[in-house]
């Protein structure tokens, strides 16, 4: 968490040999989203607390530095809930709790349902070079389903039936709920995955690489290690 926010310096710990600008140093400016930030640990708390009072924050391995950015912080259950369990720091909490949204989850907002299915489906369309569109049957059945995962569900549905589909008319089936699932290893899901990318590229290595959002160095060698031709 540390390295990943406010950076490190070369020599700051093993394989650390060079810098590298932390998430703040690189939003410097502008604003710095912290997505689930309910997750973060005890330990690291403080730290964050200190650059939200302070404005100030210590790369590891070197010297503090002023940071000036706007932070929104977004978290995925009642933060005042995890404060009375002790699971987050109070003081983190109201100083976090300056202007606060409650997003109301999809199932609370069914008619949003299409029209942020139609938005996704514009910004998948652009990374595919592809023009998407959903099908009637799944264009009756999206406002009908709860969306436990809410958009991240949603989003990643559109993407992998992008990835599954030659057609551009999308007919995905409803999710199965998650007790329902059948439980996959890491590597299962990675190899279909893999599978999947070169599916739809037709064995372009490079491309498949950039939709699955790893280099392609990267994508040979998972192909090695999981077995997948």
């Amino acid at each position: 968490f540390e390295s990943e926010l406010f950076g490190h310096r070369a020599g700051a710990f093993t394989g650390a040999d060079r810098a590298r600008p932390g998430r703040v140093a690189r939003a410097e400016g502008g604003t710095l989203v912290l997505d689930h930030v309910e997750e973060l640990p005890l330990a690291s708390q403080p730290k964050l607390l200190r650059l939200l009072a302070e404005r100030r924050y210590a790369p590891l391995g070197g010297a503090d530095a002023l940071a000036d950015v706007r932070f929104v912080a977004i978290a995925g259950e009642d933060l005042a809930a995890r404060v009375e369990r002790g699971a987050f720091r109070d003081d983190l909490y109201w100083r976090l709790e300056v202007l606060t949204f409650r997003l109301p989850p999809l199932r609370e907002r069914r008619s949003d349902v299409l029209p942020l299915a139609e938005a996704l489906l514009a910004d998948l369309a652009l990374r595919f070079a592809r023009r998407p569109e959903l099908s009637e049957r799944a264009r009756a059945w999206f406002p009908e389903h709860d969306w436990p995962g809410n958009l991240r569900q949603l989003r990643n549905l559109l993407e992998r039936e992008l990835l599954r589909s030659r057609s551009d008319r999308l007919d995905p089936e409803p999710p199965r709920p998650a007790a329902a699932a059948i439980p996959k290893s890491l590597e299962q899901a990675e190899r279909e995955a893999i599978l999947a990318a070169l599916a739809f590229t037709r064995g372009r290595q490079g491309r498949a690489a950039e939709l699955l959002g790893i280099s392609r160095k990267g994508l040979w060698e998972k192909r090695r290690r999981l077995g997948v031709p």
